[in-house]
């Protein structure tokens, strides 16, 4: 029909057409016949003028000349075995009565095309070949060390220092004592936050991240904390009782 459409002249029996080449083509694909091979290049001939190849060299002038690397990879463990085992299996003898008079050239060139298709499945890939049972337990446990954290969490401050579990990352995240939340809350200019949670901190003298660290620290962070905020207790009350203000508003010994 496509060559009808191109030259309906030249090609305008379709009957006589199929008389000549399909036939003979159809009935070798379906019931693997011989097929006359003059019939074929004569095909070939009358196609050839419609048949337009080019390669890349051709379309393209600056394209470079294809280079091919070969590369020869020796066979694995598990390939060598195989391909050994196979050969061992090969006998002259099977061979010798394959090819006796009794049988066709067609199933002798089976017969090897088929030992030569083991080989190369062998060589390709020895699941191909011999495939493996996958066994894998009814349930898996992922360490805690194959959870990748996103970098920016990390530099967002949210994650300090290493915590036991996953389940600390959560609370870092929904946490409403970090920095940031504390001072957006003190300082926040909307009007109708008139008086903020954490203004107590002012009272006593800790930053943002004085509140962060006593609540994500540890005892140790705790214990320096107190030891530091009694220590400036005592100085202050050293201060209140040896020192006093003058007219000036200057902190002189009394």
């Amino acid at each position: 029909a496509l060559l009808h459409f191109i030259m309906p002249t030249m090609f305008d029996s379709h009957d006589e057409f199929n008389e000549w080449f399909s036939k003979d083509i159809e009935s070798h694909a379906e019931n693997k016949t011989s097929i006359d091979e003059r019939h074929l290049s004569r095909l070939h001939l009358i196609l050839k003028p419609f048949m337009l190849r080019r390669i890349k060299k051709d379309v393209e002038n600056e394209l470079s000349d294809k280079i091919e690397v070969m590369v020869y990879c020796p066979l694995t463990t598990r390939q060598k075995v195989l391909y050994s085992a196979l050969k061992k299996k090969i006998r002259i003898e099977d061979l010798l009565h394959s090819s006796g008079p009794y049988q066709s050239s067609q199933s002798i060139t089976s017969s090897l095309m088929n030992l030569v298709m083991q080989f190369r499945k062998v060589c390709n890939h020895p699941e191909l070949f011999e495939r493996r049972e996958a066994k894998s337990p009814l349930w898996t446990q992922c360490e805690e060390s194959l959870y990748v954290l996103p970098k920016l969490v990390l530099e967002s401050g949210l994650l300090h220092r290493a915590l036991p579990s996953l389940h600390h990352i959560f609370f870092n995240f929904l946490c409403i004592l970090h920095p940031d939340y504390v001072h957006h809350s003190l300082f926040s200019d909307y009007e109708d936050d008139k008086s903020s949670f954490f203004c107590f901190t002012r009272l006593i003298g800790l930053s943002p991240e004085d509140i962060f660290q006593l609540t994500v620290g540890g005892l140790l962070n705790r214990w320096l904390n107190v030891v530091e905020a009694v220590q400036r207790g005592e100085l202050m009350l050293h201060r209140q009782e040896w020192w006093g203000w003058n007219r000036a508003g200057v902190l002189v010994p009394r």
